[in-house]
């Protein structure tokens, strides 16, 4: 299992809007639980089609053209300091020339 968490977002349930506890697992799936109604879903993450791609943070489908998760607010396009070919915010290193991106 991997690191869990409360985000903030939109209960699929009770449609309120506040605090969801969400546990990350390994195989893409993610738990969540509402703090409001403490109904609980599991979330099978979709492929992306293509003009859109994961947020390197959260995993959520965003569009190739944002510039931020529309989720976690992460910045999802930058430029390696040394080539300024894009890279994407999880990238640890650059494809084009291997600079170390942070």
């Amino acid at each position: 299992m991997l690191p869990s968490g409360i985000v903030e977002k939109r209960c699929h349930f009770c449609n309120k809007r506040g605090p969801v506890y969400v546990e990350l697992h390994t195989k893409g799936k993610a738990k969540s639980i509402c703090e409001k109604c403490y109904k609980s879903e599991i979330a099978v993450p979709r492929q992306p089609v293509d003009d859109q791609d994961t947020c390197g943070e959260c995993d959520v489908i965003v569009n190739k053209s944002d510039r931020y998760c529309h989720s976690c607010g992460n910045l999802l396009e930058m430029r390696c300091k040394n080539c300024e070919k894009k890279v994407k915010s999880s990238d640890r290193f650059c494809s084009n020339c291997g600079e170390k991106v942070f």
